[in-house]
C-alpha cells in the first residue's frame, strides 16, 4: 500500500470556509500548521516568523496549530510565543479526516516548514485542498512542491514571515500558488 492523499481534501466553497473560520477563529483567516509536535518540524521558527509577520502588517490573521504532542511537549520557546501571542495562535490537538479537510481547506495558507521530511504528504493535501503552501528549500520539500509553492529557508525567521505576508499582501499570487498546486 502505497501513501497517498485522501479524496476529503479538496477546495470548499466560500460558505464552509466562512463557516470553520467563525467556529475556529471567530471568522478571521488563518494559517495553518498541520504535523506532529516535534523539533524537526520547526514550530519554533514557524511561530518566530508568524509573530514577526503580525508585527509587520498588524493583521488580524491568525495561526492554528493541528496535532499531536507525539514526542515531546511544547519546547520552552513554543509555550512563550503561544503565551504571548494566546489571542492569535490557536492549538487544536490532532482531529479527525473530515475536520482537518475543513481546517486546512479554510487556511489562508499551510506553513510546513520542517527542517527535515522524507516526503511531505501535507504539503500535497494543501494543494488537494486549494490553498497555497509555504514550505522549505531543503530535504525532499522542494521537489514535492516543484514550483507550486513558496519555499523558504527553515531556519530564517525573516524569510518564513516575508512568505507569510506575502501571502497575506497579494491575492494574485495565492491564485497562482492554488492553481500550480492544483496542477502538480
Amino acid at each position: 500500500m502505497y501513501n497517498g492523499v485522501g479524496s476529503n481534501f479538496k477546495p470548499l466553497d466560500k460558505e464552509t470556509i466562512l463557516q470553520t473560520r467563525r467556529l475556529v477563529t471567530s471568522g478571521e483567516p488563518y494559517f495553518i500548521f498541520v504535523g506532529s509536535i516535534h523539533p524537526r518540524k520547526n514550530l519554533n521558527n514557524i511561530l518566530e516568523g508568524f509573530i514577526t509577520f503580525k508585527k509587520k502588517t498588524k493583521s488580524s490573521v491568525k495561526f492554528v496549530i493541528v496535532g499531536s504532542k507525539m514526542f515531546r511537549n511544547f519546547q520552552q520557546k513554543e509555550q512563550d510565543n503561544i503565551k504571548q501571542m494566546r489571542d492569535d495562535i490557536i492549538f487544536l490537538g490532532r482531529q479527525s479526516a473530515d475536520k482537518l479537510s475543513n481546517l486546512l481547506g479554510s487556511a489562508l495558507a499551510l506553513t510546513y516548514i520542517s527542517l527535515f521530511e522524507g516526503f511531505g504528504i501535507p504539503i500535497l493535501e494543501g494543494f488537494q485542498a486549494g490553498v497555497p503552501v509555504i514550505t522549505s528549500n531543503v530535504t525532499a520539500m522542494p521537489e514535492v512542491a516543484n514550483n507550486a509553492a513558496i519555499l523558504v529557508n527553515p531556519l530564517s525567521v525573516a524569510e518564513i514571515a516575508n512568505a507569510m505576508q506575502r501571502i497575506w499582501e497579494n491575492p494574485e499570487l495565492r491564485l497562482e500558488l492554488i492553481i500550480k498546486g492544483q496542477k502538480r
